[in-house]
């Protein structure tokens, strides 16, 4: 890791608030409209599913149909919480973490490295490759999913103790109170009386200079009042769903070092309870829920503790109505 830490810049204009890392890095953390300039230098924004193209540049973002309230991970993955939380995470190559676990849902997601082009430099990161739903419905039924970056075009689902059943570009199942569908953009959606989560099937950032290779993005977003529930969430994601009033940052690799190498090696250091490992779920089976903070089953669970944080705790931006995930510097179009 680079010495170097990313500097945050809070911008607020016309009630819309945004983080602006001094590499050139925006994110926005709120509803209506982030007009401002991010000092240094332009670098494409991400622009999240329901948020109108003019999000493709750092000189502003328009948030046009997402409430702001979205969690998740993006690209080289950065990830996010409903807070305004940010952290990066590289993950060990060709390993499955827990990215939410509640009592009746277990998400989890496969890191990837790789070496890539991007802008003109060269970056040794990894990316989100695949993603494995398991859920459980009101009356008792189990549904698994797993979903491949470079099969766009299908979902293998397993419902029960049926054989495995392939879900189709698209098409869509109900199962219960579960929902699923598949659209025509490569975009896998569920959710059940709690969460949705959308994984968004992209290219890599300049795509054709990088082997036309996929990734996935992930974004999940509470449906329900999830601070009400028995089982407060976890994962590498969900435990951002702290119910409190802070948002952590934690390590973030920079992008912006001398030479034409990056080598990223944050693993959510100081946003994260316990360690990286303690999120690796066991490869032969990636529907497993088994983890340190495992939640799935449990009929009662707290939050995290964030005091026992070591990242950077700041006064929250936004609530657990938000979304989460995770964002790629750059929109692979």
């Amino acid at each position: 890791m680079f010495a170097l830490v990313w500097v945050f810049v809070l911008l607020q204009i016309d009630g819309a608030a945004a983080t602006c890392r001094l590499d050139g890095y925006c994110v926005c953390l709120s509803t209506a409209t982030f007009a401002g300039a991010c000092d240094l230098q332009t670098y494409n924004l991400e622009c999240f599913e329901g948020e109108s193209d003019s999000c493709g540049t750092c000189g502003g973002c328009t948030n046009d149909g997402d409430d702001g309230s979205n969690a998740g991970a993006v690209g080289d993955p950065h990830l996010f919480g409903p807070h305004g939380d940010l952290y990066d995470f590289k993950g060990r190559n060709n390993t499955w973490y827990n990215f939410l676990s509640t009592a009746v849902l277990s998400i989890s997601v496969l890191f990837q490295h790789d070496v890539y082009n991007w802008r003109n430099k060269v970056v040794d990161g990894s990316w989100m490759k695949a993603i494995a739903i398991t859920a459980k419905t009101a009356t008792n039924m189990s549904l698994k999913v797993a979903y491949f970056c470079d099969k766009p075009s299908s979902a293998d689902i397993y419902v029960g103790s049926r054989e495995k059943d392939t879900l189709k570009e698209g098409s869509e199942r109900k199962i219960d109170e579960l929902k699923l569908a598949l659209s025509q953009k490569h975009i896998l959606s569920f959710s059940n009386a709690e969460w949705s989560v959308a994984v968004i099937n992209r290219y890599l950032p300049y795509h054709a200079k990088n082997g036309q290779k996929k990734r996935l993005d992930i974004k999940i977003h509470p449906v329900a009042d999830v601070d009400a529930t028995p089982v407060a969430p976890h994962g590498l994601v969900g435990q951002a769903y702290d119910r409190d009033d802070l948002k952590v940052i934690g390590k973030l690799d920079s992008y912006k070092v001398p030479g034409k190498l990056i080598v990223t090696t944050a693993m959510g250091e100081g946003a994260i309870e316990g360690t990286a490992d303690d999120y690796i779920i066991n490869g032969t089976n990636p529907f497993s829920t088994e983890f340190k903070f495992a939640r799935f089953g449990l009929s009662f669970a707290a939050p995290r503790n964030v005091s026992s944080l070591t990242g950077d705790i700041l006064p929250a931006m936004g609530s657990s109505k938000d979304s989460a995930g995770g964002v790629n510097d750059e929109a692979g179009n």
